[in-house]
């Protein structure tokens, strides 16, 4: 189905039932994604990848961390690919059940949903722009921040999940 000339990408509601370590049922979930692939290169999207840091750009953190004495964290970052910014008109057809809420037939995405083969790519983008805001420099997915001279910080980047490793309480 087209909109406005523009080839408008399905969605689905997607139902996670969420269990503590007994098995009981702690929350139900429901999320809107995108049918991404039914999407076509070259038409709704040019570039997709996953940032995964080298095996050398793993142990250059490691070697760095433990000759610092800085601690090492992992992050995983929440919702890291509805974070990232569109750089392209994405029309997207409104879930069965929603639409009978009145909130139209389609909508226009301004940031990225999971299932779009961009997403991966939108979230790097915009993770990379924060961080060389913050004065980070980098090489391929490990970012570092300097002071006086100093490495201050290190962030490692592998999809969306981050290993980071600074002086307790940075």
């Amino acid at each position: 189905m087209t909109i406005c000339d523009k080839k408008a990408v399905g969605s689905q509601i997607v139902f996670k039932e969420k269990l503590d370590g007994h098995g009981n049922q702690v929350k139900f979930k429901a999320r809107i994604v995108a049918k991404g692939f039914l999407q076509v290169p070259g038409e709704d999207f040019t570039e997709t990848f996953s940032s995964v840091a080298k095996f050398n750009t793993l142990q250059i953190f490691l070697t760095l961390a433990v000759f610092m004495d800085y601690e090492i964290h992992q992050v995983d970052v929440v919702a890291a690919y509805l974070r990232g910014n569109l750089n392209k008109e994405i029309y997207m057809r409104v879930p069965d059940g929603v639409e009978k809420l009145g909130l139209g037939r389609f909508w226009l995405l301004k940031k990225a949903l999971y299932g779009l083969k961009q997403a991966r790519r939108q979230w790097k983008k915009r993770l990379h722009e924060v961080l060389l805001k913050l004065g980070f420099i980098h090489d391929d997915y490990l970012y570092l921040k300097c002071e006086n001279g100093k490495i201050t910080l290190l962030v490692l980047v592998y999809v969306d999940d981050m290993a980071v490793a600074g002086l307790d309480g940075y």
